[in-house]
């Protein structure tokens, strides 16, 4: 579960009693650690002093203290809310222990959206955006399963040139029906997966409704559950674990990746494995559909007849003229 948010955001979006503070996180150094005087205003992002008081008594100790504070209450109630959340709704207790699997899937083939500029200048445009794109995306068929032997890659030719990448079939089958010059010369190499179209279907739409029918916090977080769930998939894994020990335990056997000596301790980052878990919590074959859906299902709105657009990026369009009024709506993938 990823939480795409600054901490002071998810506290206002969740509507958190704790709040982000502020801090002069150019201020301290090693001589004054022990600083009690003037606020040092200039040490403050410039967005930040508006809402500093002006002390003379400013002790450098006790504002780090109130300010690590206010962090972990703010986190820990943050975190509070949305396990709670995720309890109440799927019965999953998301502090279980998580490992993550190998990737089988090549991440070449895992492309983020695009952002195109075709015309620097409009007037009277009309700028659209679509109802939570990834979410919508998710409730294509998926990749599953166990992929069979490698079979081959794909390589195009367009009018401006030829490449070579990896991309999901279904993108290529929309790419050749859209009949604007792509070519597939030859299949290289690729890894063929079964399809389901369910794996997501009850979370989006659930989890939909409630973002439509909610406000505030409710709302707020049933949007934060529909966008981080695709991130989950694609996340790079953590290989590392971080230890702190007593120098007089440390185990020489140990394969390690970084040590850093502490007067008589150590900070030791160890290699970790993420072949435990039964469920892969990590898919880059999924995460690389999805995205590829949500551009396949941007496109559409870039060649319309008679309708020039002007700019796209990962959810939005701007065109010359209006859609039509049966696209725009408050569904899942339709515009707004």
């Amino acid at each position: 579960m990823l939480l795409p948010n600054s901490l002071r955001d998810l506290c206002n979006s969740m509507q958190i009693s704790y709040k982000k503070g502020f801090f002069p996180y150019t201020f301290p150094n090693a001589s004054n650690l022990n600083y009690i005087g003037i606020t040092p205003i200039d040490h403050f992002n410039q967005e930040d002093k508006i809402y500093v008081e002006i002390v003379n008594n400013w002790s450098l100790k006790n504002e780090t203290i109130k300010y690590l504070h206010l962090d972990l209450m703010a986190l820990y109630n943050i975190l509070f809310k949305v396990s709670k959340s995720i309890y109440n709704k799927f019965y999953l207790n998301i502090t279980s222990s998580v490992s993550l699997p190998s990737l089988a899937m090549k991440e070449g083939g895992y492309y983020g959206g695009l952002v195109d500029v075709y015309e620097t200048f409009g007037e009277n445009l009309f700028y659209y955006d679509v109802n939570s794109l990834y979410p919508f995306a998710m409730l294509k068929d998926m990749p599953v399963g166990n992929p069979v032997e490698p079979v081959r890659k794909s390589k195009l030719i367009t009018p401006l040139g030829e490449w070579e990448a990896w991309y999901l079939s279904e993108e290529l089958k929309a790419a050749l029906n859209a009949n604007v010059g792509y070519e597939i010369i030859e299949i290289i190499e690729g890894v063929q997966f079964e399809r389901n179209s369910n794996i997501f279907k009850t979370y989006i739409n659930d989890f939909y409704s409630i973002k439509v029918n909610s406000k505030g916090a409710e709302r707020n977080l049933a949007k934060l559950f529909l966008n981080s769930l695709y991130g989950r998939m694609g996340i790079k894994p953590i290989d590392f674990e971080t230890i702190f020990i007593n120098k007089k335990d440390f185990n020489p056997n140990l394969s390690i990746l970084s040590v850093m000596e502490l007067d008589n301790h150590l900070l030791i980052d160890l290699p970790i494995s993420y072949y435990k878990s039964k469920k892969p919590l990590v898919n880059i074959a999924i995460a690389g559909a999805i995205t590829a859906y949500s551009r396949m299902h941007i496109n559409k709105f870039k060649n319309i007849p008679n309708n020039k657009c002007y700019y796209t990026d990962t959810d939005s369009v701007i065109l010359e003229k209006e859609l039509s009024k049966d696209l725009i709506s408050k569904k899942l993938g339709d515009m707004k």
